[in-house]
């Protein structure tokens, strides 16, 4: 007899909502090989492994905390800027910086990536996140937002770490929905600058080595975003 990945994931205990996301997440091994297709079939007798997760959903969670941990050395105090506000995660993927946004008293963060079904499990489960999958960040309108969230006097607090993109790119979307709605005046985030995505013709192999190449584009970058 031949069953369905999410049959199969469903016989091992687990509800039907919680086997669908175990399988888009990637955790699903079927005789060790990782398998994402809901509705393929299998036989009934094959080894079915889930792959457990570290506590932190993906990397992104370490590279936010020593963020904020340099912040702080700085004396910025960018955890107080994340309690109690409305949070957009831009290139969520796992929800590393959701992880963190939410640790930091955050009320919703929306994480938004143009990938499906790669957000952990466990974030998919709570209610203070607002998944947005399959979205470009060049598309983002004020209609994927609950307009409360959009009008709510508070602080809006933005994170992103995107790849192959620019991160002037991103801004500029950015900026259209503050134009459009009435989030101006409170807007406040941690945006992560990739040399190699601003400027491709100075890599070699995907990497920019040179560290005055850097520092050239990390401060033509902040330029033309003091610009905007």
């Amino acid at each position: 007899m031949r069953l369905s990945l999410l049959q199969l994931v469903c016989e091992l205990g687990y509800p039907e909502d919680q086997a669908r996301a175990l399988i888009l997440a990637g955790r699903v091994l079927v005789n060790d090989t990782r398998e994402t297709r809901v509705g393929h079939k299998f036989p009934s007798d094959v080894n079915i492994r889930i792959q457990a997760i570290a506590s932190d959903p993906g990397r992104g969670a370490d590279k936010m905390r020593q963020a904020l941990e340099q912040f702080r050395a700085h004396g910025h105090d960018i955890e107080n800027q994340i309690r109690n506000s409305i949070c957009l995660d831009v290139g969520a993927s796992h929800g590393g910086f959701t992880r963190v946004l939410l640790d930091n008293g955050a009320v919703r963060v929306y994480a938004l990536d143009v990938a499906y079904g790669i957000l952990d499990y466990r974030l998919r489960q709570d209610r203070r996140v607002i998944p947005l999958e399959r979205v470009n960040i060049r598309t983002i309108t004020p209609e994927l937002f609950a307009p409360e969230d959009l009008r709510s006097p508070g602080r809006f607090f933005v994170t992103v770490d995107v790849a192959f993109m620019s991160l002037l790119t991103v801004v500029d979307a950015l900026l259209q929905l503050m134009r459009t709605t009435a989030l101006s005046d409170r807007v406040r985030g941690v945006l992560l600058l990739k040399p190699q995505f601003e400027n491709s013709q100075a890599t070699q192999d995907g990497v920019i080595r040179d560290a005055r190449i850097r520092a050239s584009i990390r401060d033509e970058c902040l330029a033309r975003l003091h610009e905007r």
